[in-house]
Order: C-alpha cells, then structure tokens, then sequence
C-alpha cells in the first residue's frame, strides 16, 4: 500500500481520494502521510461506519481524514489531487467518474494523479484523451502485488 502511495508523490497540497474506500485501509495508510486532506467515499451505509471507526482507531493520523456515503459518480471532484481505486466498480461508472473528474478539472484546473489497482477496466482511461499513463507495478521486485497502473493529466 505505502508503495502505491509513494508512486503518487503525495506532498502537504494534495487531497487525497479513495474512490470505492470500503472499511478504509487506503485512507488510513494515506493519512499517516502529510497531506492537505483525505477522503473516503463509499455507497454502502456499513461499510463508511467501518471505515469512520477505523480512522478514528488510526494512530500516528497527521492529515484530516473524512468518510463520505455517496456513490462516487455522485461525489464533487473539484478539490481532488489523487485518486486511488481498487477496481471499484465497472466501465460504464468509471466513464462517468472520469466525466465528472473532467468536469472538476475545468472548472478547477490542477494535476490529478490516478493509482488504478488491479485494473481490470483499464482500457477506459487508455481512451480518455486528457490522462496518460505514467507508471506501471509491479516491477520485478515485487511478489504477490496486485497490478497497479498510474495515470495522470
């Protein structure tokens, strides 16, 4: 997971986004980083109280960290800098995820990284004309790692 997020070069500016954030381990391994903000989003109710309490158990936490209970197609991606998703969901949502983080981009313009895990819908950002893939894990140092694509605008 650390070398997931040390791919995306989080600094103190990013807001952090788990897209699909289930009972929050990315979000809580994101928040022993020192960055501006990270957010979990998640659509079902059990699994954001999970996620809440185990933030709230998380220690050496150095950044604000939130659950919100909203379908991702839902969520504002005005603010976001990086995004990590777990193949949370199909190509028909993750094309319209990737329309609304367009939409937040114009309206706020920025770099947003992307880690992809186990991208099984991977062809969805390849012909999304303003991403580019800039990285690609496992490398050969690694065993038993799920297959993570880094993508950027």
């Amino acid at each position: 997971m650390f070398r997931i997020l040390d791919h995306l070069s989080l600094n103190d500016t990013d807001v952090f986004g788990d897209l699909g954030c289930g009972k929050g381990r990315a979000i809580c391994c994101a928040a022993r980083y020192q960055i501006a903000q990270v957010i979990g989003v998640e659509c079902l109710d059990n699994l954001c109280e999970l996620a809440r309490r185990n933030v709230q158990r998380l220690r050496g936490r150095r950044s604000p960290t939130s659950v919100v209970n909203v379908p991702a197609e839902d969520f504002d991606y005005s603010c976001g800098t990086a995004f990590y998703l777990f193949n949370p969901f199909g190509p028909a949502t993750m094309r319209e995820v990737l329309g609304k983080l367009r939409s937040g981009l114009d309206a706020r313009p920025r770099v947003v990284r992307i880690a992809y895990v186990n991208p099984m819908h991977e062809e969805v950002l390849a012909a999304t004309p303003w991403l580019k893939r800039y990285a690609m894990l496992p490398d050969a140092q690694l065993r038993d790692f799920n297959p993570t694509s880094f993508w950027t605008t």
